[in-house]
């Protein structure tokens, strides 16, 4: 896995997109750094959709709401520590969301919660 700072010069601002509250993750989020800037708690719900195999997305916490995850229906999200509210409480704090088409559709791993 790699993990990509935000003083990394590799990140372009085609490469990011900022998220300043609750939203829904879409096809226009997949391969990117998710910057999330705001002082109030935000959600990421991952939809029951059909994304592309091994899709990625970053998400980085800009600032000091915390950033939840939430599964819709038909989603299962696996953690390191078998979290049931994943969130990246912490500004400067970044998480990684895999698809793992392997365990079946719709079933995501979040890393860094």
């Amino acid at each position: 896995m790699i993990y990509i700072s935000v003083a990394d010069t590799s990140i372009t601002p085609a490469k990011q997109k900022l998220i300043t509250k609750s939203t829904t993750l879409g096809m226009g989020h997949v391969g990117k750094q998710l910057v999330c800037n705001a002082t109030s708690a935000i959600t990421i719900t991952i939809p029951a959709k059909t994304f592309p195999d091994f899709t990625e997305i970053e998400v980085f916490n800009a600032n000091g709401g915390s950033v939840t995850f939430a599964a819709a229906a038909g989603v299962t999200i696996i953690t390191e520590n078998e979290n049931t509210a994943p969130e990246v409480s912490s500004k400067g704090k970044s998480a990684c969301l895999k698809l793992m088409t392997v365990l079946g559709a719709n079933t995501w791993s979040i890393q860094g919660v």
